[in-house]
């Protein structure tokens, strides 16, 4: 059976999540090339792939050129990918971007254009949605097991802002933490919980740390009824997101609270579910018996170990639980889109907002970027 071929474009410090995820699919997928300018990281770059003599472009365009891979996984500053999958897609190769998709939904909308008139894929990697514990959570929730949703919250600590990169800088991240790392929350959001019809978000900003935001809170009004509110502090002290499981502060957390019972994930300890009642299906029963049961507990799972066997197994035409396409995933980027709109005009958000190139976008007019 024909290997599927990868090639990645960008050799930052996400890469070691993405190779380590590929590498371990090797009978079924090879890295084979990968596009990096700073010729500084080509040694890591060529370590994480396991291949000491992997070609390295210089340039992204002369390895697209070469025409020897298959997919094109795109590790690259946010204000970039829509150009790189454009240009990917323009030389019929499948794409994987790494989240969030793009700046704003216009700029999506653009790649999910040229992907489709390409006819190759559009994914973005969207790595919580293959991981074993967050999968556990969405499995009680689809199962029915809580009933109704009546309330949840996806929360994020971290630390994550640098005046040496790229993310420190609105025009390059798309805004800040939000659009940075709250996106893993709003995608969850949508994933566990279904499409939201309104939002309203409140911003903190702090220019010692980044130009945009650093702290956000959003709370949305769901199509089904429920209200669910999302947030994140990039001023937090959490040391080390791969450390959360001992005494630091927790890094991520979701809790979804339904009509028969709740189910919540705390990073670095599990996935846990209590049922109300005595009508629990056969697989939860112990649920309803006292306190919270653990449900998962995959304190080494990487979710981007499932996101490279998912997304292998799509291309090969294999059984998959890839999920995380890009004409669904443009919706993620609305919401923190809308939430940005709601922060400056100071008012609830309906949904779908109309698609605006970047320059023109409300939440812009009162930032000045430097460019």
């Amino acid at each position: 059976m024909k290997k599927i071929r990868i090639a990645f474009v960008g050799g930052g410090w996400i890469l070691n999540w993405h190779a380590r995820g590929f590498l371990r699919m090797k009978e079924h997928c090879g890295i084979v090339a990968a596009a990096e300018p700073n010729e500084q990281r080509r040694a890591d770059i060529r370590r994480l792939c396991g291949n000491p003599n992997l070609p390295i472009y210089t340039d992204y365009n002369e390895m697209f050129n070469a025409g020897r891979f298959d997919a094109a996984v795109i590790l690259l500053p946010h204000h970039l990918h829509v150009e790189a999958a454009v240009k990917a897609a323009s030389h019929g190769y499948h794409v994987l971007m790494e989240k969030v998709m793009a700046r704003n939904t216009y700029e999506c909308q653009r790649m999910i254009d040229a992907c489709k008139s390409a006819g190759v894929t559009l994914c973005v990697a969207h790595d919580r949605r293959y991981s074993k514990d967050w999968a556990a959570m969405r499995k009680v929730v689809a199962s029915g097991a809580i009933g109704k949703i009546e309330h949840a919250r996806f929360e994020y600590n971290g630390d994550s802002a640098r005046s040496d990169s790229w993310v420190y800088y609105i025009e390059t991240v798309g805004g800040g933490a939000m659009m940075s790392c709250m996106t893993h929350q709003l995608d969850a959001l949508r994933w566990m919980c279904g499409e939201a019809e309104s939002v309203y978000c409140v911003s903190q900003r702090n220019e010692n740390k980044m130009e945009g935001d650093c702290a956000d809170v959003a709370t949305f009004r769901m199509e089904s009824g429920a209200i669910a509110v999302a947030s994140i502090s990039w001023m937090t002290t959490v040391s080390n997101f791969l450390n959360a499981h001992k005494n630091t502060l927790w890094y991520e957390f979701n809790h979804i609270c339904g009509e028969k019972g709740d189910v919540y994930f705390m990073h670095g300890k599990g996935t846990f579910l209590k049922l109300r009642g005595k009508d629990a299906p056969p697989e939860y029963e112990h649920a309803a018996r006292g306190d919270f049961v653990n449900i998962s507990r995959e304190l080494e799972d990487s979710g981007h170990d499932g996101l490279a066997e998912n997304y292998v197994k799509m291309l090969m035409g294999e059984r998959h639980d890839f999920s995380s396409f890009g004409e669904d995933t443009i919706k993620t980027v609305q919401l923190a889109e809308a939430a940005y709109i709601s922060n400056e005009t100071r008012s609830e958000i309906k949904l779908p907002i109309p698609q605006t190139p970047w320059e023109d976008r409300v939440y812009l007019n009162k930032i000045n970027l430097k460019t």
